[in-house]
This record gives C-alpha cells, structure tokens and sequence, in this order.
C-alpha cells in the first residue's frame, strides 16, 4: 500500500476512529429505540386503543432516547473535528517536509507563497472530508448490521 494512502494517515488516530464510532453506535441503537417505541404507541393508540397512562412509558422511553440521542451528536462533531484537524496538521506537516527536502534551485518550484497557498486550500479542501464524510460512512458501517 502506498505510503501516502488514507489508511496510513489515519492509523495513528484509531482512538479517535473507535470514539467516532462508539458514539455513532449509540446514537443509531437510540434512533432504533426511538423507532421501535413510536411504532408501538401508534400501534397502541389508533389499534388497540391504548389509553394514555399504558402509553406513558413508552413516552418516557421515547422522550429519553430523543435526549441521549441529541446529547451524542455533540461528542460525535467534537470527535470529527478533532479528527479532521488532526489529519489536517499531518497532512500539512508532510507536505511542508516534502517542500523542504527539495532543492530551492529546482525548476519546477512555485514561489513560496504560491506554495503556501496551494498547501493551506489543498488541506482545508480535507475538512469536508474527515468532519462529514467520514463520519457519515463510519456511521453507515455501524448502523447497517443493526
């Protein structure tokens, strides 16, 4: 595998994958409570005419999932930004080496603020990437043996 693949640059943020993760898992067992407890009060309430103290704890139930589930959205983005700005730096911090181990006489060698320019755009360009995309897929992976 190339040195300069994906997977490379992530190995050393497997923490924060697993985080990412984890709260991605819970958030989507909550989503599926939540689910599950609203699809049983319709049912109860419209079917079985269910009263409302039957249906009272599924409302809690419903009402507690809503919550852990709006909680967990704020780990998750802070575990993605985190993420994000951390492969960010790396990336960053590879390219600036890249740029210091060529020869300042080579031809093809932009000016340095051209260099800085392109360096800076290029990483942001990876926020995107590593704070929605990644999270979406990793949720994705998670959620659909659920």
């Amino acid at each position: 595998m190339d040195k300069h693949s994906i997977l490379t640059i992530l190995k050393p943020y497997k923490l924060k994958l697993i985080q990412l993760m984890l709260t991605e898992l819970c958030s989507g067992i909550c989503a599926a409570v939540f689910a599950w407890n609203a699809a049983h009060i319709l049912n109860g309430v419209f079917l079985h005419h269910m009263s409302f103290s039957e249906a009272a704890p599924y409302f809690e139930v419903l009402l507690f999932a809503l919550c852990l589930r709006s909680l967990l959205t704020f780990p998750a983005a802070a575990a993605a930004d985190a993420l994000s700005l951390a492969v960010r730096e790396q990336v960053r911090l590879r390219l600036h080496e890249a740029l210091l181990a060529r020869s300042p006489l080579a031809a093809d060698l932009a000016g340095g603020g051209e260099l800085l320019t392109l360096v800076m755009e290029t990483t942001d360009g990876l926020d995107d990437f590593f704070s929605r995309f990644l999270p979406q897929l990793l949720e994705a992976i998670v959620l659909l043996p659920l």
